[in-house]
């Protein structure tokens, strides 16, 4: 995948450790990872970055800001920094090692360029 939208809370496996777990397994060569949330306030953003998030985006999301947040995650200056820094702390916070699968598998997205 280019690029990730991560839920914060699900039913089997939360986003922050599913995204630590992807970090921890893949490191720079996972993709970049959206925290896509209803929750709100510098507390949660904060976590979401120690987890090593790379955006953060809450819910409902207007349709060009997170187009423009998704080209942003995945534009060629972003990646090449990206994949320059140190991978976050929390990664060492793994519980496992096992590899992340997505039941059902995740279809293709068509989002188009934001307006300008």
């Amino acid at each position: 995948y280019a690029r990730v939208l991560m839920a914060r809370r699900m039913p089997v496996r939360d986003g922050i450790e599913a995204t630590v777990r992807a970090r921890g397994e893949r490191g720079a060569a996972a993709p970049p990872v959206l925290a896509f949330t209803a929750e709100v306030g510098s507390e949660v953003r904060e976590v979401c970055e120690e987890a090593g998030f790379d955006g953060f985006m809450s819910k409902p999301a207007d349709r060009d800001a997170l187009a423009a947040e998704l080209c942003r995650l995945t534009a060629p200056d972003y990646t090449a920094v990206r994949a320059a820094k140190p991978a976050a702390a929390a990664v060492g916070k793994a519980k496992s090692s096992a590899s992340l699968s997505f039941p059902g598998g995740v279809g293709d997205v068509d989002i188009p360029p934001p307006s300008l």
